[in-house]
């Protein structure tokens, strides 16, 4: 269905083992107790999905759309919420890839298995519309403030990384919007409930 090319379907068939082995023996009860599926993203780790549209030269697999569809069909077909987070992660990681001269590091430690991404850009008030946010950064003497109230975060005090979209200060229209990185460690984050 997806006109895999051999490298790309030893991804897919990768995919599809950790799928079978670890998110599908764990999704019941991820869903019935409403927990994080730790097991399950430390497995796509370990597989190196984790880095599956990373770059090669940054370590990662340098995939497009077409072998993330087709692996995100075989983790959803296991665990829906596992394939939720790691869609997030996916687009989290494009929003690096954008910028690799600010984000290599962190390119190359989610290629290791060892950082998660996420978007946080849905807000109150905004009426799910991502792309208008309600907040807005404030820039002071070449420092930039960031204070938002995120509504829906999905990997919310999991992920390592967060895209968080805000409004630009330079902007002229309700579309206008700068996007952040910002790291789980740094002082300010906090997430107020699961």
């Amino acid at each position: 269905m997806y006109r895999m090319t051999p490298e790309q379907q030893r991804l897919v068939d990768g995919a599809r083992e950790v799928a079978e082995k670890v998110l599908g023996p764990n999704a019941e009860r991820v869903d019935a107790q409403g927990v994080f599926p730790k097991e399950s993203v430390d497995a796509l780790g370990g597989a190196g999905l984790l880095g599956l549209t990373v770059p090669v030269g940054l370590g990662g697999s340098g995939q497009g759309p077409r072998t993330a569809c087709a692996v995100l069909d075989e983790l959803a077909q296991r665990c829906a919420s596992t394939a939720m987070i790691y869609l997030m992660h996916l687009a989290g990681i494009a929003c690096y890839a954008a910028s690799p001269e600010k984000t290599a590091e962190h390119l190359r430690s989610a290629a290791k298995g060892r950082h998660l991404s996420t978007l946080a850009f849905s807000e109150r008030g905004s009426r799910s519309h991502f792309w208008a946010p309600m907040s807005q950064e404030l820039q002071s003497h070449g420092q930039v403030t960031l204070s938002a109230e995120k509504s829906w975060v999905t990997s919310a005090g999991q992920a390592d990384g967060y895209c968080v979209s805000t409004r630009w200060a330079a902007a002229r229209g309700p579309a206008d919007s700068m996007i952040y990185l910002v790291l789980r460690n740094e002082a300010g984050i906090r997430v107020s409930a699961p």
